[in-house]
């Protein structure tokens, strides 16, 4: 637990594994805080388990494995609350809770994630999904992103754009899910020289204007349900057909 600032946690592994409630192996709500070369784990709880949890401004974690293992209705890799957030270098697994296996929860004003690996994987049921996004906009680079339904963002308080640069979204469901409502209305969402999969559908948006540009939009189509235009450029499908200025 650290509610100090500017600390620095090098070379530092914590995990919980017990049969309390709730379980969290990292917690942080200090101010322009570095994590690196780290290992946080939780597992065991009755109802949720969390690897890191961070609800200070600043923080940058780089080359960390952080994970919100079996037990409980609720698995979380790492729950992000606070503001300024930097990711690099990370990888997150969250599994097999009953309810909601999330690698990544992100709640955090704008959040970079660069070079992520995030799964969510259960053999019990529930929501698996790889990042989901509560009010706020963030950006993808280099990112892979693997689960039942990958990405699910629900944008409600922030104009920023939200961008996706070459990064993999595999989804045994859904790729990529927005939603874009209340406050947040201007979102643009950018989509470039990414890969992304979903049997059910590649990209499926309510709300803002999506750009996709040179990248493969795999398994079903792209679902625009309204609010905002769909415009793809130089994309092709799961048979590598080509769509110059149309989405798949």
């Amino acid at each position: 637990y650290n509610d100090g600032d500017d600390a620095r946690f090098s070379h530092v592994t914590a995990s919980i594994f017990s049969a309390a409630e709730y379980n969290a192996a990292v917690f942080n709500y200090g101010t322009d805080v570095v994590m690196e070369f780290m290992t946080a784990a939780a597992g065991g709880a009755t109802h949720e388990n969390r690897g890191l949890v961070d609800g200070g401004t600043g923080l940058r974690i780089t080359n960390a494995r952080v994970s919100g293992l079996a037990g409980g209705s609720n698995s979380t890799g790492l729950e992000l609350f606070g503001g300024g957030t930097f990711v690099s270098d990370v990888h997150v697994v969250a599994r097999n809770a009953t309810a909601f296996t999330w690698a990544v929860f992100n709640a955090a004003s704008y959040v970079v994630f660069t070079n992520l690996t995030a799964t969510a994987s259960s053999t019990h049921g529930g929501q698996q999904i790889g990042v989901y996004g509560d009010r706020e906009p963030a950006r993808f680079e280099n990112s892979h992103v693997a689960a039942e339904d990958a990405v699910v963002l629900d944008i409600s308080t922030s104009s920023a754009d939200l961008r996706f640069d070459r990064s993999t979204l595999d989804g045994s469901r859904y790729g990529l899910v927005i939603d874009v409502h209340g406050s947040a209305l201007f979102v643009d969402v950018f989509v470039n020289h990414c890969k992304i999969r979903g049997p059910t559908n590649s990209i499926k948006v309510s709300g803002p204007d999506l750009n996709v540009g040179g990248s493969q939009l795999a398994g079903g189509a792209v679902s625009n349900l309204g609010g905002g235009t769909t415009t793809c450029a130089g994309v092709w499908d799961e048979s590598y057909t080509f769509y110059p200025s149309t989405c798949p």
